[in-house]
């Protein structure tokens, strides 16, 4: 279950905690021990519902013993309220609150293929002039857009993809057949 303004809550009140100075650190730390307590075998632990906090407590502590003592913390106020299960939106919160504390928005840009280190520079910058804003730029890879890039931040999208613009044509095409009709 994804409780986004819960999510939002959560990572507000860690944000406050850790300050500035400590955001980045307390930031990599969260996605590491979100990724080990859902993507491992330590999910059966973390989300069983019918063992007590003793068992996740244990469990968290050992996962977080080189990590920032606030993080400790605040996993214990995960257990005691029960919001194991939402560790990976609270994490994917925090990180977008720490990007939007240094004025960054986080984009995503997709491509057909890898994109050489010089054309992620150049889709970057770009971006950033089109958009008007400073980027903190994610870079994933889809075989099914023939060429161009596809982009979404926050809940909003470009598609400047070949596969876009010839579903675009179809709509428009379709649009003007059903004009033709009337």
């Amino acid at each position: 279950m994804r409780d986004e303004a819960l999510a939002r809550r959560y990572a507000t009140a860690l944000l406050e905690v850790v300050g500035e100075a400590e955001s980045q650190q307390v930031d990599e730390a969260l996605a590491r021990v979100a990724h080990q307590l859902l993507e491992t075998e330590a999910a059966r632990i973390w989300l069983n519902p019918v063992l007590g906090h003793e068992a996740k407590r244990a469990l968290m502590a050992a996962l977080v013993e080189e990590e920032p003592p606030v993080l400790a913390r605040f996993l214990e106020v995960i257990i005691a309220h029960r919001r194991e299960a939402e560790i990976a939106t609270i994490a994917e919160s925090f990180h977008r609150a720490v990007l939007e504390q240094k004025g960054l928005t986080e984009a995503v840009i997709t491509s057909g293929r890898p994109l050489p280190q010089e054309e992620k520079v150049r889709a970057q910058e770009a971006l950033s002039r089109y958009l008007g804003k400073r980027l903190a730029p994610r870079f994933e890879v889809d075989p099914a857009l023939i060429g161009g890039v596809r982009v979404t931040w926050g809940d909003r999208m470009l598609d400047w993809s070949v596969a876009g613009a010839l579903e675009r044509l179809k709509s428009r095409l379709l649009a003007t057949r059903e004009e033709v009709k009337a």
